[in-house]
């Protein structure tokens, strides 16, 4: 039995109590009291209707708050299906990041071994260059010692026969990241060193110095057809003799502004190992010892990020 209905049989009770006492003294009343007391009656009779009419309100009331309360449990239910479906969507997303993750970070270890196979390579081939440039062929023409020296390099690093802009060069480093830088070693007046070599210094010497430096500037104008970035490096190369680099004074700038470097034999191998060794070293701009440990660090962050998913989801 509700608390409600308790409430109705109480109060009915206690209306038949009154009746019943009222009753007993309308023996010994007169008439008018018997009236009285069927008024009475009736009013309590009239109280009684009124409060059954406000009990089963309030029961119609309860009916309603128990359906709203069990329509909140449906929703919340649903809520809790709907939570397990997402966190159950949440983990695979999470998951195909984590092993996209663990991919990136395989391919960037990738790529940091072959740097160091890379610098490796390049120590052993300054190590055969060393052994040609102080050995029996030190007395061969300086284009030959440079070609020679070029082709001691790896294989992966000078690139001979490069076509660019419809020409060939004679040979082309090939940098990290796939750029070439065409190198000419090529020199045809070999007769005007000859001469200068020959001459007394004077006037006549003075003139043959000129004339070389403008066959110079012949040369570094045709290697700069060479140039074509972002192919090659927005500049290349000339290699001359050391005598026609000595009698050289304002050639140099000259093929500067046209994006040609002018070197004597003697330092050109060393310059483009200079330049490999930079790009190799700072294309990148990064530390790899550094880069080792903070992908160690990532991978372990990873792993502890996937076994709390894991833990949360089962849950």
């Amino acid at each position: 039995m509700s608390a409600l209905e308790l409430a109705v049989v109480v109060v009915l009770a206690v209306a038949l109590v009154i009746l019943a006492v009222a009753l007993l003294r309308s023996r010994a009343a007169p008439d008018r009291a018997s009236q009285d007391l069927v008024t009475r009656a009736i009013q309590v009779s009239a109280d009684v209707g009124g409060l059954r009419t406000q009990v089963e309100t309030l029961a119609a009331h309860q009916t309603i708050i128990q359906q709203g309360l069990a329509a909140v449990h449906d929703v919340v239910r649903a809520l809790e299906t709907k939570l397990v479906e997402t966190g159950s969507g949440i983990k695979t997303d999470l998951g195909r990041d984590l092993q996209e993750a663990r991919r990136v970070i395989d391919e960037i270890r990738t790529v940091q071994e072959v740097r160091r196979q890379h610098e490796q390579a390049l120590q052993q081939a300054i190590g055969r260059i060393e052994a040609v440039m102080v050995g029996p062929k030190r007395g061969e023409a300086g284009e030959q010692i440079v070609a020679a020296a070029l082709r001691l390099l790896p294989a992966s690093m000078v690139e001979q026969g490069y076509r660019v802009n419809g020409k060939i060069v004679e040979f082309a480093l090939v940098l990290p990241g796939g750029r070439r830088l065409a190198i000419d070693s090529k020199w045809t007046a070999g007769d005007l060193l000859q001469r200068l070599a020959e001459t007394p210094s004077g006037p006549e010497s003075d003139a043959l110095a000129e004339e070389i430096e403008r066959n110079v500037g012949r040369r570094a104008r045709e290697v700069a057809q060479y140039v074509r970035p972002p192919d090659t490096l927005p500049w290349a190369v000339a290699a001359v003799p050391d005598p026609a680099y000595a009698a050289c004074r304002k050639a140099h700038l000259e093929a500067y502004r046209s994006g040609v470097v002018v070197i004597p034999y003697s330092l050109t191998v060393p310059y483009l190992l200079t330049v490999y060794q930079l790009h190799l070293q700072y294309a990148g701009s990064v530390d790899m010892e550094r880069l080792s440990t903070a992908l160690t660090q990532v991978e372990r962050h990873l792993e502890a990020l996937d076994e709390t998913l894991e833990n949360k989801v089962a849950r």
